[in-house]
């Protein structure tokens, strides 16, 4: 039979003579699915097939189908009507149509990166608008139609997105932000889309597999940040007040893990105090080993590749609330910070060990290379000792200590807020018709705490500085004692 189909699915004009049970087997069938899957095999067709530029100049009036990306350089439009009808089709055609869409997608979120020589990449926004447009239909995809195999697909095209899932956790729009690590990401997508993109994270996270492809991106994407900016120091140089604002990134990484968890959970039926095994899902993403730092003025690449989707998941054992899983995320997160910090040569090396030249504590270990290292595996489980050793890092140099831990956990406190307010439905706790009071309160409440925590670091910065001064002074008159 020729590949034509009727409107409602299923091959037509069969030859003559074909004998009818063939007939009524293949009727039915729809080869959408196995073009799709054929498509999958190379992300530049994909976006040839369903996301193909149109030429010419933006114009306003074509609609939903003709999106500007306005951190382009030139204006871009696409030709959306075969995606219209394919996700369209899909959304009627069941459950191998919905894997193998989600199949495409996520091989045409491969290109989701901005080119760098000698790396050319024509297809960035062609990318970032199919993501976009794929968000916006899954979460409206019929929930009985889902399988483990779209929901693992469905988390590499969100695991590429991670950006602007952060832009939802972190209300922020990084298109129009000129730090160097977000001019470092690609074309963003046109728009929030917080209520879709908050239901496709309670479904797709539903399968363990896709919690662990997403929890892997959330941590590659938070090494990147912090690299980036412990990189802009010199290495060798007066860290000044680089740790502090190396940890002040964590507060924005631990939101983004709070908003994805949350959405994870809510999606799974967990109550808000109920401990869960997704938590040892997130953990033993993490656990895997230290993401590599990567190395000074490395580009962005899409930190999921659809191979993931088949590979087997691993789980710590671990169920946990909400709470203890923040607890154990914002240990890794000032893990990690210490981590970049002592890549990028930030840490002096007498800070590594003790007066009679012994290390500090049995986590740090003498590298191949001769300098101090942390021994990742042993570190993170002490996290309490991990802090203290920090923090007298920093008064050893004369910088004041930092409330990291209250800080960051805020932040990951504020990212589950996040993920309630949108979900459609009145989220827990809050009775319907008080949406807008709760949020008010809410904001007035982060507002509040964030302003109280900022007064502490500038009060605890004057009385570390009067005291180093007085300290000082003290050894000036033994000096002339003497």
């Amino acid at each position: 039979a020729r590949l034509t189909t009727t409107a409602g699915g299923g091959y037509a004009n069969f030859p003559e003579g074909t004998p009818r049970e063939v007939r009524a087997r293949y009727l039915l069938y729809d080869p959408l699915a196995a073009v799709l899957t054929a498509t999958a095999r190379r992300p530049q067709t994909v976006l040839d097939v369903l996301a193909p530029p149109l030429p010419g100049p933006y114009l306003n009036t074509l609609g939903p189908s003709g999106k500007n990306y306005r951190d382009q350089e030139q204006f871009f439009q696409v030709d959306g009507s075969l995606w219209e009808w394919v996700s369209a089709r899909t959304q009627r055609s069941g459950t191998a149509c919905l894997e193998a869409l989600t199949a495409a997608v996520a091989s045409a979120s491969t290109l989701r990166y901005k080119p760098t020589a000698p790396r050319t990449n024509p297809y960035e926004a062609q990318a970032a608008w199919l993501t976009e447009q794929a968000v916006v239909t899954l979460a409206g995809t019929d929930t009985t139609t889902w399988t483990p195999t779209a929901r693992r697909t469905t988390a590499v095209i969100l695991a590429n997105s991670v950006g602007d899932i952060e832009n939802t956790a972190s209300g922020i729009d990084y298109a129009g932000s000129n730090q160097l690590f977000y001019l470092s990401l690609p074309a963003s997508w046109s728009e929030h889309h917080n209520k879709e993109l908050t239901a496709l994270l309670r479904e797709a996270l539903r399968d363990d597999t896709a919690l662990t492809i997403l929890s892997k991106a959330a941590m590659i994407f938070i090494t990147h940040r912090l690299a980036t900016d412990a990189f802009r120091i010199p290495p060798g140089t007066s860290t000044g007040n680089t740790p502090t604002r190396i940890l002040n990134d964590l507060d924005e990484n631990a939101r983004l893990y709070g908003y994805v968890y949350t959405a994870c959970v809510t999606g799974r039926g967990v109550g808000e105090d109920e401990a869960s095994p997704a938590a040892g899902v997130v953990l033993a993403a993490l656990d895997q080993g230290p993401e590599p730092v990567p190395a000074p003025g490395t580009p962005w690449r899409p930190p999921a590749t659809p191979a993931q989707a088949t590979q087997a998941t691993t789980t710590s054992g671990s169920s946990l609330t909400r709470e203890q899983l923040g607890n154990e995320v914002i240990t890794r997160l000032y893990l990690k910070a210490i981590s970049v910090l002592e890549t990028g040569h930030l840490i002096p090396q007498d800070a590594y060990t003790l007066e009679d030249g012994r290390p500090a504590h049995d986590w740090i270990t003498l590298g191949d290379d001769g300098a101090w290292h942390l021994d990742w595996d042993r570190a993170v489980s002490n996290p309490r000792g991990l802090e203290t050793w920090f923090q007298r890092t920093r008064t050893s140099q004369g910088l004041s200590p930092v409330n990291a831990r209250g800080d960051i956990a805020f932040a990951f406190t504020s990212g589950t807020w996040v993920a309630r307010h949108f979900d459609p439905r009145s989220g827990p706790g809050i009775p319907p018709g008080q949406t807008v009071l709760a949020l008010l309160l809410t904001a007035a409440t982060a507002r509040l705490v964030y302003g109280y925590s900022h007064t502490y670091q500038r009060r605890a910065q004057r009385h570390w500085q009067h005291r180093r001064a007085r300290q000082r002074r003290r050894q000036e008159r033994r000096r002339h004692q003497h």
